[in-house]
């Protein structure tokens, strides 16, 4: 038995705090302790890998998100939906530039998020993190395929302003 918060070696103690750490375990609870050193660094990495999938599939969804609320800021400023000719220096605030050059950078990222997430998830595997590697995938890979969806649909058509 090892301590997951410093890899101290448990065996022959009782319940209680780590003596090294002070971590609690139990020895009749195996979640509480690593059956090897390292146990609690691969649960660490795991838990920022999953991040990490989540996070780069939350990138085109946080474009779209973004765009919108441009158009909407637009439509605050102008008084009405503004036409694909009026972004202009006259009309735009620095505001809209900024949230519009913004969420056009996080539309151009949103294909390479789709490499970075391919790539974490088979690291994730190797953690030997299942529960995490099966959430992280759902929920990353999810937010992905909708946020792309939305970019291609476009509705509001945020995306043809901006880029006009």
């Amino acid at each position: 038995m090892y301590c997951l918060g410093c890899d101290y070696d448990l065996s022959g103690l009782a319940p209680g705090p780590c003596p090294e750490c002070g971590r609690g375990f139990d020895p009749a609870d195996a979640s509480s302790f690593g059956d090897e050193p390292g146990a609690g660094r691969r649960g660490r990495w795991a838990k920022r890998l999953e991040i990490g999938v989540v996070a780069a599939g939350a990138v085109p969804l946080v474009a779209n998100l973004l765009a919108l609320a441009t158009l909407v800021l637009a439509r605050l400023s102008l008084g009405h939906w503004p036409s694909r000719a009026s972004w202009d220096s006259a009309t735009s605030t620095g505001l809209m530039d900024v949230m519009g050059g913004v969420s056009a950078i996080l539309w151009l990222l949103s294909i390479p998020a789709l490499f970075v997430m391919l790539i974490e998830i088979p690291i994730l595997a190797g953690h030997g993190a299942p529960r995490r590697l099966a959430r992280g995938a759902v929920i990353g890979v999810g937010m992905w395929v909708l946020g792309f969806a939305l970019i291609l649909w476009d509705p509001a058509r945020a995306w043809l302003w901006i880029f006009d």
